[in-house]
């Protein structure tokens, strides 16, 4: 696959997961969940920017470049990955529990896919931009799964396994 065809892939992905959670913003019931959906609004939309210009330039028959440093992403997620859940959200947990999972899912596939991406690539700069995206989306994957494992424990779910 062409590296500008994985771009198009990748910005119509980004665009679908932040109209996921601007959707889903309005369903969670917890708070903190609709603050991560929000935040992850805001993030989809911004990797959907990067994404594009990454896209104008191929088409200009110039190199992709990596984004410029920006730590606002992950100070966030350290920040969420360790919110503590008020008494008042446990109701709210089994509601939100699908919901927040499949935002979950969203972002591992987005991190696989651009996994794949990157092993596809011989330029080293293209393949570094890639990695990039994949360690975005593990990050807002691992933040979002410890909210779901919150709450199989905060509600002693025996399900079994864990189907994360």
């Amino acid at each position: 696959m062409k590296t500008i065809d994985i771009f198009r892939i990748a910005y119509q992905m980004e665009l679908r997961g932040m109209d996921f959670y601007q959707e889903q913003q309005n369903h969670v019931k917890m708070p903190v969940l609709k603050e991560i959906f929000w935040h992850l609004v805001k993030m989809e939309e911004g990797h959907a920017q990067y994404i594009e210009a990454q896209i104008a330039k191929i088409e200009r028959s110039e190199s992709p470049e990596p984004p410029a440093q920006d730590n606002t992403d992950n100070l966030f997620i350290e920040r969420m990955t360790q919110q503590k859940i008020t008494a008042a959200d446990l109701k709210n947990d089994l509601g939100d529990y699908s919901i927040l999972r499949m935002a979950y899912l969203i972002e591992k596939d987005f991190a696989e896919y651009y996994e794949k991406s990157a092993g596809m690539q011989d330029n080293l700069k293209t393949k570094s931009i890639f990695d990039m995206l994949a360690g975005w989306e593990r990050g807002h994957a691992g933040m979002l799964k410890t909210q779901l494992e919150g709450i199989i424990e905060r509600n002693s779910l025996d399900l079994g396994f864990y189907p994360l």
